[in-house]
């Protein structure tokens, strides 16, 4: 729980710079989707699959060096990234997929709001898990 005003202010810088990390990450997968499907003509499922890896790829490495200031144990940042990032990357994909093939969405549309649902779930899972002081005993994920 945030206890001081100087905690706060902390924690909304830090939520400030993920968000905006978020946006050029969601940019970037949003740009090479289109590019993808659009003139490339991979169908959306690839086309969303390469832009969120390569969304991913850039938010660990901001978040890590700006948001976080995580410093040390960058392999075991980078595993547990890689479950957070699978976490989000499956229910992004999946939500995406089944509004588009199951409910008929655009699918622009349905890459914004799984987006928009999940950025909250993948902020909190990066501050308390990935990112998060590790005790030095602690050097593996598994």
């Amino acid at each position: 729980m945030i206890s001081t005003k100087k905690e706060l202010r902390y924690k909304l810088k830090q939520y400030f710079n993920f968000s905006l990390i978020g946006l050029l990450s969601f940019f970037i997968m949003f740009s090479i989707t289109l590019i993808f499907k659009e003139y490339y003509h991979v169908v959306f499922e690839i086309s969303y699959a390469i832009g969120l890896l390569s969304a991913y790829l850039y938010k660990f490495y901001f978040n890590m060096k700006l948001t976080f200031i995580a410093v040390g144990h960058t392999v075991l940042r980078l595993e547990r990234f890689a479950v957070v990032g699978f976490l989000i990357f499956f229910l992004s994909w999946s939500g995406a997929v089944f509004l588009v093939n199951i409910l008929k969405a655009n699918y622009i549309f349905a890459i914004i709001l799984t987006q928009l649902i999940l950025a909250l779930l993948n902020f909190r899972l990066e501050n308390v898990w990935v990112f998060a002081k590790i005790p030095q005993r602690e050097h593996r994920l598994i």
